[in-house]
């Protein structure tokens, strides 16, 4: 039996209100053997997915967990997705030692201490889920209007009794003939703790298949096919048409905030039609999303306007692919590059093919379709004994003469690195581009680099090219440039393409009438972009700043030449170090990005643009600081019309906001410079040196009370030890102690504040009340995105907006002129909605 943390009043209070009926969401259509649900709300669904993602941002600053401390609040990441989690229990004898409730989802997990991270004060809130039972009745639809029904609820075992709104019941009892049975129905939203009952149609030996993908051996998808035994034909298994119908279902409702391992309907740019697919992450872009497809085992990066909600009947139906493997080979075919690329053509053949098999293994060890074999059914032939005739023919010398004889372009970016074995020690190269992960791109041939250069530019007779596709080499005439580049991808049906210059590494996304055909001349030479990993690179993590400042830094160098200095394998140090590289001067003994991080920590940002060494004295530094210090600090500039989020309330006249942009749709709205300067203050190495504190300074201040970094002005000293400091991105005024004050770097010094003070266009003369403070305590921190409205040719016109809820239009200055009077204002619900 799962044994929930009790609960108490106040913590159900906090989601239904005595006395009142309160939406709530389903998690699931299907309860536990104890018959209870797990039940949320709109809002606490959307903060819960807001967090997540604040999670995998934030998570490499989060410490693991030392000691078990029952009910304290961790964070746990499974399936490479962040969860809140509440500790249960722990028993050291046991591997997966520690078992936890994740609160937010309602269900347990087991795992290790191990696993767990401590999570920061803002991420230790109450649950966002609750469970619940009903009277005598049985969900048909995930949207309720419920209350709690406290005197029969099981508080003492984190079980809420409540009673359902009577326009449900009836409605539930209308349709409850044409519903399917919600036994049979499968949990549509993710939960870690049911994601085995997610499963794929099932493989047994001696059935028959065809191959619909394949990456290497190890990762081999097919679909089972059966039978049929009128006309000896093979068709899908337990389709019911699962393909024809979600391509041809006429409801295209998208999908709001889709949560990490959703089943959806998204559209693949690479098929040209809608298909299903499991959410694998949301990208650091705010905007795309990793999916899976589950009928046909790749994975595509997918934006939001188009991801549409996929019919529950769909959402049931399993997965049409199976991954299996070629276990025992893998070793071999990773050993061999010519060998791979002959099976890989081998296998592409049977998918275009649609070749039947039959598969065969021992279905006796756990991960039995790791290990299988592939019989054809006209001969009884084995592919697997094929492939080690094919591993027996091709000797290692073969492969290398193969890869020197008949060099070709690569159409596979991520084989790139191999280039590198052309690199030896002391080599020398030029630097190109930088990416992330690591990465850069070198080049050895600059004199064949610049031929190329200058010969593209110069070739006049371009012509369009209007039939390409991915992979394809070309030539690209942008607005600054001409290049030779690979098709990477379509990025989405708005004509734009992701292109990778294949003589620099760098990427670009580029209109099709960019695109234009490559000469004879230009085609027949290699890529010359070497990809390689960086150590320096791989030990320091570089925050979103430097990053900026890295990338104007390598170009200011990429004339220089550099050495190849091979790293020796470590594993004590490092366990890819045989892979990486060190980058050095000619002239100089030091790692160039080593001299990069070391200069700009004590340098300001500009100077790391024009540096060709690191030879700046102590005045030049303290010139450079005299000239940074701001006394008149400026904030982000405001339009009449522009967005916003309250981030402080004191009175009417003294309201700070930020100001927020939408996202690709337009229908999410966000402060993405808040977001990203929190991760640089975590990041920032800053906190090892105390300020002197001047007035006008702007600093990095630690607040007890918020128990966090953030930018600040000294506004006044209050005494030796003890400031008064504005936080510049908030606009909440609190005392510092000298001890929490610290240096600030250049970087974020020079970027305006982010807090904008304001007011409202309320005439009367009164002080706000607490359900006004409430109100607007409830806009801050749910990031309620407002719209705001005023006189830019009045000099004062900031002083009298208007707010309005972007979602809806509700008028802020309305409800509070209604609270202000004793009105009935609109429930915080609607403000939310």
């Amino acid at each position: 039996m799962n044994w929930r943390t009790p609960l108490t009043s106040s913590q159900v209070l906090e989601f239904l209100p005595l006395n009142t009926w309160t939406e709530v969401i389903l998690i699931s259509l299907e309860p536990n053997e104890n018959g209870v649900y797990i039940a949320t709300t709109e809002d606490k669904k959307i903060k819960q997915f807001e967090d997540m993602n604040k999670m995998s941002v934030f998570g490499d600053c989060f410490e693991k967990v030392k000691e078990f401390k029952a009910s304290e609040i961790v964070a746990v990441i499974i399936d490479k997705n962040w969860y809140r989690g509440r500790m249960i229990n722990y028993n050291e004898f046991k591997f997966n030692d520690t078992r936890i409730e994740l609160i937010d989802v309602g269900c347990f997990y087991q795992t290790k201490l191990d696993n767990l991270f401590v999570l920061p004060y803002f991420l230790l809130y109450e649950q966002l889920a609750l469970p619940i039972q009903f009277q005598e009745f049985t969900p048909k639809t995930t949207k309720l209007t419920i209350k709690p029904n406290f005197p029969k609820s099981k508080l003492h075992e984190g079980i809420v009794l409540v009673d359902v709104f009577y326009n449900n019941i009836k409605l539930n009892n209308e349709d409850e003939k044409n519903q399917i049975d919600t036994k049979n129905k499968k949990c549509i939203t993710y939960s870690p703790a049911r994601q085995e009952e997610q499963k794929n149609v099932s493989l047994i030996n001696g059935d028959y298949c065809f191959i619909q993908m394949f990456n290497d051996l190890s990762n081999i998808y097919v679909c089972k096919v059966v039978k049929n035994i009128e006309n000896e034909n093979y068709t899908l298994c337990d389709v019911d048409d699962v393909l024809s119908k979600t391509i041809y279902c006429k409801d295209q409702k998208l999908k709001k905030y889709p949560i990490l391992g959703d089943t959806v309907k998204v559209f693949s740019f690479q098929k040209q039609d809608y298909y299903r697919a499991k959410i694998l992450k949301k990208n650091n872009d705010q905007n795309s999303y990793d999916v899976f497809f589950i009928d046909y085992g790749n994975i595509e990066t997918i934006m939001s306007s188009e991801i549409y909600e996929l019919p529950q009947e769909l959402c049931c139906k399993p997965g049409l692919i199976i991954k299996v493997g070629i276990s025992d080979l893998v070793p071999v075919e990773n050993n061999s590059l010519r060998a791979h690329e002959k099976i890989k053509e081998l296998f592409e053949i049977f998918i275009k093919n649609k070749k039947i098999f039959q598969i065969e293994f021992d279905e006796t060890p756990e991960n039995y379709l790791q290990n299988v074999k592939f019989k054809e059914i006209e001969n009884g032939l084995y592919i697997n004994d094929f492939i080690k005739n094919c591993f027996n023919e091709l000797s290692e010398i073969e492969c290398q003469k193969s890869l020197h004889t008949h060099f070709k372009i690569n159409n596979n970016h991520h084989d790139d690195i191999n280039l590198g074995r052309k690199l030896n020690n002391n080599d020398i190269v030029y630097l190109k581009s930088f990416q992330p992960h690591n990465i850069v791109y070198v080049i050895k041939d600059i004199k064949l680099f610049n031929e190329i250069t200058f010969n593209i530019t110069q070739d006049k007779n371009s012509i369009l090219k209007t039939d390409f596709n991915e992979g394809d080499i070309v030539k690209v005439i942008s607005e600054n440039s001409t290049y030779r580049a690979k098709i990477q991808m379509k990025l989405n049906k708005y004509n734009s393409i992701s292109v990778i210059n294949i003589d620099t590494g760098a990427y670009n996304f580029v209109k099709p009438n960019s695109i234009y055909e490559l000469s004879n001349d230009l085609m027949k030479i290699p890529r010359l972009s070497i990809r390689l990993k960086v150590y320096d690179l791989l030990k320091i993590n570089a925050n979103t700043g430097d990053k900026d400042l890295l990338i104007s830094y390598i170009k200011s160098i990429e004339n220089i030449p550099l050495l190849v200095k091979w790293v020796q394998n470590d594993s004590s140090q490092y366990k890819y170090s045989k892979k990486c590289v060190i980058l050095k001067r000619t002239d100089n003994s030091e790692s160039i990005f080593t001299e990069f991080f070391r200069s700009i920590k004590g340098t300001p940002s500009f100077i790391c643009n024009e540096m060709s060494n690191c030879n700046v004295n102590d005045e030049v530094i303290n010139e450079f600081k005299k000239n940074l210090k701001i006394d008149d600090f400026e904030n982000v500039k405001l339009k009449n019309g522009d967005y916003c989020i309250i981030t402080y309330f004191k009175n009417f006249k003294d309201i700070y906001i930020c100001k927020a942009g939408n996202d690709f749709d337009g229908n999410f709205y966000t402060n993405n410079d808040i977001n990203s300067m929190f991760k640089d203050m975590h990041h920032s190495s800053d906190s090892e040196v105390n300020a002197n504190p001047v007035l006008g300074d702007i600093v990095k201040v630690f607040s007890p009370a918020y128990k966090s970094y953030y930018r600040a002005k000294i506004l006044s000293a209050e005494g030796k030890n003890c400031f008064r400091v504005l936080y510049i991105d908030y606009g909440d005024i609190e005392m510092a102690e000298l001890c929490n004050i610290f240096e600030l770097s250049d970087n974020l010094k020079k970027q305006p504040g982010n807090a904008i003070q304001i007011g409202i266009d309320i005439s009367l003369d009164k002080t706000p009340n607490e359900e006004i403070i409430n109100m607007f305590d409830h806009l801050a921190t749910h990031e309620i995105q407002l719209s705001m409205e005023f006189n830019e040719s009045d000099e004062k016109g900031l002083d009298n907006c208007v707010l309005k809820v972007i979602s809806n239009g509700l008028n802020i200055n309305n409800e509070v002129l209604k609270l202000l009077s004793n009105e009935s204002p609109s429930s915080l619900l609607e403000i939310t909605s």
